[in-house]
């Protein structure tokens, strides 16, 4: 067995270089709320052992304008592939914007496709302990790494129309925002989900889109919303789908029930923010339909039941995973009546896999992550994202990843979550000596200072092998980030 050990991250050599103006401020970390770092231990023996916490050149960001490695404002939130063991290579996704070169795309911005190399290399110290130094090495990033999958670009306007920074613009037009991409080893095919959003976000709508080769911008097939069943899954007015903000694919060859995907949608409080995230099925892998469940006293949502989530101590029962949602359009839960019948069936919900722990340091959003990948014992490890949408005051910052294990046999069931976050972008900075940040985790430079302070949103995973994985994430909606950790499986597990 191999042993690794946390690595300290050496004296780096990066400049941040960005503009003052759009730095928002960054509020001391003193004023967090410790009841948020209790949280129930439901990791079942389940741990991960951070072991580096920058893995990008010279231990800093993998893509930042900042360090030369991207020519582009920002770019942030992004998603890892791998090659198909043949003439395509791995790479990531990434999630760009620029207000100064390209404002027709608005306030979301586009997706990128660059190319990465992985290196790794290991030394043993005194103690025969082996230590191992993983860096991913990015191709740059320019205007020209920019994909529209399968669909038309915005419209380039000129700067009497759109000029940069010009709110009217960006509530006119859409971009393509925040990917996830998963592969289907049985027919050489990549499944991006990836964000239509317009008008600011109020209104969302995850897109599918698939190639052989993401790396050729002329291969990607757009096959329109990732969900199918729009005319039973209505938003509160009963005119459009629910809002969704992205998928995960995990494809279950063989299996009888279909393949399985995880869609963040809102729920009754926030039907148009992430809050929970939902399951879906297909056959095809293209026409994808919501999971339903029926919606009882025992198995309602934390965040669906009104009281216990604004009041932590209630005694009001509420799951946190493996639940039941109701639709959108249901005005009271308890009752479960709807506002509308023809948009949807009263007492009817959607499965749902995950969803905010009241007084945790998830209690917020639940956001989608990166695909589920096999750890060692063939149970599942997923990674989803948190947004407090309140960094001052959260233990984890504005956004950072929690995890949980998913049944091998049966991956609709959670049957471990983790009780702190992976990583966290909080600020640690500022706080005076013998106080404590009240952080649980603190944030490389990159995550703390940005366009959006304290956030990391995974949505890239990559195996290294051994239980050890590096996520790819969205440093404070500015720069990727990556981090290596590893879990450690119970020996008692099955």
């Amino acid at each position: 067995m191999v042993q690794r050990i946390q690595l300290q991250n050496r004296a780096r050599a990066w400049s941040w270089g960005l503009v003052v103006g759009v730095l928002m401020s960054i509020a001391p970390a003193g004023g967090r709320d410790p009841a948020q770092q209790r949280c129930p231990d439901a990791a079942r023996g389940y741990t991960a052992t951070v072991l580096q916490r920058a893995a990008g050149p010279a231990s800093g960001p993998v893509l930042s304008r900042g360090t030369n490695t991207s020519t582009l404002e920002f770019a942030f939130n992004t998603a890892w592939f791998p090659g198909n063991g043949e003439e395509v290579g791995e790479g990531l996704v990434v999630r760009v914007q620029d207000n100064e070169k390209f404002p027709w795309w608005g306030v979301t911005g586009a997706v990128a496709v660059v190319p990465l190399k992985v290196d790794s290399s290991s030394t043993a110290n005194e103690s025969s302990v082996v230590v191992e130094s993983v860096v991913l090495r990015a191709g740059r990033l320019t205007s020209n790494s920019v994909v529209w999958p399968g669909v038309a670009p915005p419209p380039k306007l000129p700067p009497s129309v759109c000029p940069p920074g010009s709110a009217a613009c960006h509530a006119s037009l859409w971009g393509a925002i925040d990917p996830r991409i998963s592969y289907r080893a049985a027919t050489k095919t990549y499944y991006l989900g990836w964000d239509n959003c317009s008008q600011f976000c109020t209104y969302r709508q995850t897109q599918l889109s698939t190639t052989t080769n993401p790396l050729d911008p002329s291969l990607w097939v757009h096959h329109g919303p990732v969900l199918g069943d729009t005319n039973s899954w209505r938003d509160q007015t009963g005119s459009h789908q629910a809002s969704t903000a992205g998928a995960a694919f995990l494809f279950r060859e063989g299996d009888k029930a279909g393949h399985l995907a995880i869609v963040a949608t809102g729920s009754l409080r926030f039907p148009q923010w992430e809050q929970v995230l939902m399951l879906a099925r297909s056959t095809d892998t293209l026409r994808w339909n919501t999971v339903t469940c029926t919606v009882t006293q025992d198995n309602r949502c934390c965040n669906d039941t009104s009281v216990a989530a604004r009041e932590p101590s209630s005694t009001v029962p509420c799951k946190d995973v493996n639940c039941c949602s109701p639709t959108p359009v249901c005005a009271d839960v308890d009752a479960g009546r709807c506002q509308d019948a023809g948009a949807a069936t009263a007492g009817v919900g959607r499965t749902v896999l995950v969803a905010p722990r009241p007084g945790c340091w998830d209690h917020g959003g639940i956001c989608a992550g990166p695909p589920p990948l096999p750890l060692s014992n063939g149970h599942l490890l997923y990674v989803y994202n948190h947004d407090s949408h309140d960094g001052k005051n959260s233990t984890s910052g504005r956004c950072a990843p929690g995890w949980v294990i998913l049944d091998r046999d049966d991956p609709t069931k959670v049957i471990a979550r983790a009780s702190r976050p992976l990583i966290s972008g909080c600020n640690c900075s500022g706080v005076p000596p013998g106080q404590g940040s009240g952080c649980l985790g603190c944030g490389e430079p990159w995550d703390v200072e940005g366009q959006t302070p304290e956030v990391v949103f995974v949505d890239g995973l990559r195996p290294l092998g051994d239980d050890v994985f590096v996520v790819t994430y969205g440093a404070a909606d500015t720069a990727v980030g990556a981090a290596v950790f590893k879990i450690h499986v119970p020996l008692t597990s099955d």
